[in-house]
């Protein structure tokens, strides 16, 4: 296999997409975003402090880009939550062998249910409080589908999007129904919310794109 993030900026060109899996990874892009950048509204949302992963075909709205993996309200469909970030057949071992919760959260219809089977990791008061405003760290099944995840994630306009996805390993299908952003959209920075806007006007002058990339293959991979 060649580079996982090589392959999904590819990825990104060949579905339509403009392929930036984070900021954080293209400093040149970066200076130029935050020099005159054109943010987007924040949006609120309490962080599900832990992992998804989906499992069938889900909406989702997503709330904040520009990192790996990036945050979203889901709308329809199912995902499973995890305490430890590893590959999706990994979790499903680990599930098996008691290693890791057992926890799905599935919209149907507007309704929110957890299916709560075991909660030995994750803060089971976290788990209890999850509602329709949490919002979901969204991992892939690999690290290159969580990095197809996170591009997508930027070619949209944060809290007004909807976004039909599914993953099987490596392979993500997508179909944005709602808040798809243009080329020159995302050049002016409407996949940033206000505050990440600012965070990263401070942070341009020392971003390291090498240690940002090892970073989060040593947190997917």
């Amino acid at each position: 296999m060649g580079d996982p993030f090589e392959e999904a900026l590819r990825w990104a060109e060949s579905n339509g997409l403009y392929p930036l899996i984070s900021l954080y990874l293209d400093k040149d892009l970066a200076k130029r975003i935050a020099k005159s950048v054109s943010p987007s509204e924040n949006v609120k949302f309490a962080e599900f402090a832990y992992y998804a992963y989906p499992e069938e075909e889900v909406v989702l709205t997503f709330v904040q880009g520009n990192w790996v993996p990036p945050k979203a309200f889901l709308r329809e469909g199912r995902l499973r939550l995890a305490f430890f970030v590893r590959p999706y057949e990994e979790l499903i071992k680990a599930i098996e062998a008691k290693e890791e919760d057992d926890v799905v959260v599935r919209v149907v219809n507007d309704r929110l249910s957890l299916e709560k089977k075991r909660v030995f990791y994750m803060d089971f008061r976290a788990v209890n409080e999850i509602s329709q405003g949490s919002a979901f760290k969204v991992l892939g099944h690999t690290l290159l589908s969580s990095l197809k995840i996170a591009i997508i994630a930027n070619n949209v306009v944060p809290g007004k999007n909807r976004v039909k996805l599914s993953v099987m390993g490596e392979e993500v299908k997508f179909e944005i129904l709602e808040g798809r952003l243009k080329r020159e959209e995302v050049e002016a920075g409407l996949f940033l919310t206000k505050s990440q806007a600012e965070t990263l006007k401070k942070d341009v002058k020392i971003i390291d794109p090498n240690d940002v990339r090892e970073a989060i293959m040593t947190k997917l991979s």
